[in-house]
């Protein structure tokens, strides 16, 4: 069942990156240049994301919004993390995404993370815990966040994320 929810996550992210080309260059109002912040603790111990790779983007259909909020730490090594955050939200758009979003490993909230040890990967996948967006701008989103995440191929390791903050560039508004 989780395995669903991270096809439909990278999915998603492939999507995203490739709507990119769709969204003209302005000139006169170029993006941002300044990176994110992720930060968490897991298990009690902090994890920070590279500000270079925090990101989220939303896409609204027929007034249903998808959130997409992603961090990663370590990047291009044999010990890469990754977070992704989804949430949906209907009859929304812009500064109206603000909220709490409840967490139980289903549709349309979640939390998935990815880590790498020695070349070897572990996912996991929210089954509690809550996100809560607190401002949205045109170029940042920033919330707060907390969970359980159970491990996808061995559901008794399980992760606590406690203070989970983000304050995630905006890459793709649509």
């Amino acid at each position: 069942m989780y395995k669903k929810y991270i096809f439909v996550l990278i999915l998603t992210l492939l999507i995203a990156s490739c709507n990119k080309s769709e969204n003209p260059v302005d000139n006169n109002n170029p993006p941002p240049t300044t990176g994110g912040t992720f930060t968490v603790e897991i298990d009690g111990g902090n994890w920070t994301a590279n500000t270079n790779a925090v990101f989220a983007s939303t896409t609204t259909v027929n007034n249903v919004t998808s959130i997409l909020i992603t961090a990663a730490q370590n990047i291009n090594t044999a010990s890469a993390d990754g977070f992704g955050i989804s949430l949906t939200k209907t009859n929304s758009s812009g500064s109206n995404l603000t909220g709490q979003y409840q967490l139980g490993g289903t549709v349309p909230a979640t939390i998935t993370f990815v880590r790498t040890i020695s070349n070897t990967s572990e996912s996991f996948a929210a089954i509690s815990g809550q996100v809560n967006i607190t401002e949205v701008s045109s170029t940042h989103m920033k919330g707060t966040f907390n969970a359980v995440l159970q491990d996808l191929t061995n559901p008794a390791n399980q992760l606590t994320l406690s203070n989970g903050s983000f304050n995630a560039l905006i890459a793709l508004d649509q």
